[in-house]
């Protein structure tokens, strides 16, 4: 018998021997039955993956009859696409110039390039859709290797496309009608998989594994591996697992280690093709951007807030993916059963090499996810990373499967993704906030509101957080909108190259920001909380209203302002925007926000959001400065870092402190001295002058904690007086 025959073909004939007629009726009825059984399991897999890949065919053809596609929150993705396809690359000094999104370049350059073609919104998801068709592509052929009955495909690669795409109807911000990178980055990385865990099967007693492994397909792999981390992150530790994988590939075999004339066939090829890739792309970057590359792919991602914790997110993605994790679990018992309870057949987990490989990646795609998720602005996008993951566990355990397990784990998919995608299985699932597949994977496009599209069309540049991406047009690239700002500012750095333009009025139509965007730049009380409250003060300061657009239809009059003639009185807002630095101090705002502004080398509070306003003070030596009040009552609270607190305030005549150890009071302004490698605090007077002494151990800091309208003034370091002024952090400043 062939090892592709179904067993089950031959037990039906068997049971078609009866003896006598009432035998044969029975058995003819018997064999009826299982027959239409065997058909109804086998149709389960693919009636669902006929359905899953119609819709998905269906929303990428009607893709291209819409001439300007809304893509929602990846059309962010496409303004960086389009600004580099017009000559700004997306990394560089946030106070210079444009910064595109904090990703690896590989998916922005290709749609970049898509753009010199046709000037068309669209190219992003339909990378996104090509993605998952070659990744769907690539598993179904690698479950069918080697399988030479021709009916005993159809199933067992139904069932591995069908699987991921029901697990992404789950979350619809899944990457796959959306300009993310995601989808590509995570083909790329199934295509390298799929070739390390084809050369990790067993060749054989008599075979050796390297003799499959030819060189120019290793260094294929590397080049894939090093495309999947430059088209998103987060596929770096899945990528370092098959590396990993790849390298010990020859250690399967006694004769291949022992054979020296073969040395080149176990050199780690992968690795290091693929390290050298990164590498030198990255060295590329790094110098192109003056130094900032790195940073803003690797670094800035850490230091934003995080508004959940790991375990929290683990915890709610458990729930999420718990029918596909099921299913996973399943088919896996479905594919393996075989071969475990099998009492002969060699070394079994020399046979099992690609299924542990596949389930080192399946759990090495999971980290990433979670961190990722975890930071703020962390999506569900984020978990197509384990849906591919599973998939690969499965594409494993079928590969290695014989014809009834093969057959029978098809089944149990199917059936599986069938009755949980039934609308009285869903209810349930979803009244215990679990995931609930769906059989329908489909996306309903629709145009971006003819308002915008006819300002692009006159060479307008639009500025709507809605849809950045009409911030630039081939005409008119000078000044893409920087609506990758609050991650910016989340992080550390101030864009004052789009503070600028915005003063500059170099865009014809301006929408003011919601107050959310501020709890978000600020990373959540890390940095300025008012860094767009500034920003719509001087749209609503600067310029004038121009008239009503549509924007969607659930916003059919949105205001949009263009510049007006004031605008040119407000370029001292320029300096309005922080971190300041004066002699041995670094001054950066913080919690409550407000409009601090550099005036004549002193640094003035003068309007705000907030009653109160908190300014972090750090000192590398002996520095100080001066609190000043206007005529109205004001005050600020000095805490040091050993808790103890210092009050000063005005009535508008008289400054008094209140110290821990009495009250002083001052007729002109006060002296505050912060003092690193002490925690207390002590106050002074002398001839009318208050000295507050603070001390700032540790990292040298003090919060000042203010309410009203001070002014900091006469800055001094080693006693010498110094102006404060601007600050452009660099990724030197973050360490």
């Amino acid at each position: 018998m062939h090892p592709d025959q179904d067993p089950t073909a031959l037990d039906d004939a068997a049971d078609a021997l009866p003896a006598g007629w009432g035998g044969v009726l029975r058995s003819e009825l018997a064999i009826r039955v299982r027959t239409l059984g065997g058909f109804v399991l086998d149709a389960a897999p693919i009636v669902a993956a006929v359905l899953l890949l119609g819709g998905v065919v269906v929303s990428a053809v009607l893709l291209f009859g819409v001439g300007h596609p809304d893509l929602g929150w990846s059309d962010l993705v496409v303004l960086d696409a389009k600004a580099w396809s017009a000559g700004h690359l997306p990394y560089g000094d946030p106070a210079a110039g444009y910064v595109g999104l904090l990703y690896t370049p590989l998916f922005t350059g290709v749609v970049a390039l898509l753009l010199g073609v046709k000037w068309w919104e669209g190219w992003g998801p339909f990378v996104s859709l090509v993605s998952v068709g070659v990744s769907l592509l690539l598993v179904a052929r690698f479950v069918v290797l080697g399988v030479v009955v021709r009916w005993a495909r159809f199933a067992p690669a139904a069932a591995v496309v069908a699987f991921p795409l029901a697990a992404f109807t789950i979350f619809p911000t899944n990457g796959v009608f959306e300009a993310r990178p995601d989808q590509l980055a995570w083909c790329l990385l199934i295509a390298a998989a799929l070739r390390v865990l084809s050369d990790s099967r067993d060749p054989g007693p008599d075979a050796d594994p390297l003799d499959a492994r030819s060189l120019r397909g290793r260094v294929v792999t590397g080049v894939l591996l090093a495309a999947s981390v430059l088209a998103k992150q987060t596929t770096l530790i899945p990528a370092i697992v098959v590396v990993v994988a790849a390298a010990g590939i020859p250690f399967l075999s006694a004769r291949s280690n022992t054979d020296r004339e073969r040395w080149a066939a176990r050199l780690p090829i992968e690795a290091l093709v693929a390290g050298a890739l990164g590498a030198i792309t990255l060295l590329v970057l790094q110098i192109a951007s003056d130094g900032f590359a790195y940073d803003l792919m690797f670094g800035l991602a850490r230091r934003h807030g995080r508004w959940r914790t790991v375990r929290q997110v683990l915890e709610s993605d458990l729930d999420l993916l718990a029918v596909p994790i099921a299913i996973t679990i399943a088919g896996l018992v479905a594919a393996t059963a075989p071969l475990v309870l099998r009492r002969s057949g060699g070394n079994r987990f020399r046979r099992c090499t690609p299924l542990l490989v596949a389930l080192a990646i399946g759990a090495a795609t999971v980290p990433g996810a979670v961190l990722a998720q975890a930071k703020q602005g962390g999506d569900t996008n984020q978990l197509a990373g384990p849906v591919w993951g599973a998939t690969l566990v499965l594409a494993a355990a079928l590969m290695l499967s014989d014809a009834r397990a093969r057959r029978n784990t098809a089944r149990v998919v199917g059936v599986l993704l069938v009755v949980s995608a039934a609308g009285f299985v869903t209810t349930r699932l979803e009244s215990r906030s679990l995931g609930a597949p769906d059989l329908v994977l489909d996306h309903a496009w629709r145009e971006v509101p003819d308002d915008l599209v006819a300002a692009n069309d006159l060479n307008q540049l639009v500025l709507d957080y809605e849809y950045p991406s009409y911030s630039i047009t081939p005409e008119n690239s000078d000044t893409p909108g920087e609506h990758i700002a609050p991650d910016l500012t989340a992080g550390g750095y101030t864009p004052r190259a789009f503070v600028r333009a915005l003063l500059d009025g170099k865009y014809d139509r301006v929408r003011l920001f919601p107050q959310v965007f501020d709890g978000y730049a600020a990373g959540y009380g890390q940095h300025d909380e008012s860094f767009f409250w500034k920003i719509n003060e001087i749209i609503r300061t600067g310029y004038d209203r121009a008239g009503s657009v549509r924007v969607s239809a659930s916003q059919p009059g949105v205001t949009f302002y263009a510049p007006g003639p004031r605008l040119s009185d407000l370029a001292w807002m320029a300096r309005c925007f922080g971190p300041y630095r004066g002699g041995g101090l670094d001054l950066e705002v913080r919690a409550g926000g407000g409009r601090w502004c550099a005036t004549g080398g002193d640094l003035l509070l003068d309007a705000g959001p907030s009653d109160t306003s908190e300014l972090v003070l750090r000192a590398t030596a002996r520095s100080g400065f001066d609190v000043a009040f206007g005529a109205d009552a004001a005050s600020a609270t000095l805490t040091a870092s050993g808790g103890a607190s210092a009050l000063v305030s005005t009535d508008g005549q008289t400054t008094t402190v209140l110290c821990p150890s009495g009250t002083l009071r001052s007729s002109s302004f006060v002296v505050v001295r912060l003092d690193p490698g002490r925690s207390d605090l002590s106050c002074s007077e002398s001839g009318g002058t208050v000295t507050v002494r603070v001390g700032a151990d540790g990292d040298a800091t003090l919060v000042a904690t203010v309410a009203g309208l001070p002014r900091l003034a006469r800055f001094t370091s080693s006693g010498e007086r110094v102006r404060v002024v601007l600050h452009d952090p660099t990724p030197g400043d973050f360490g």
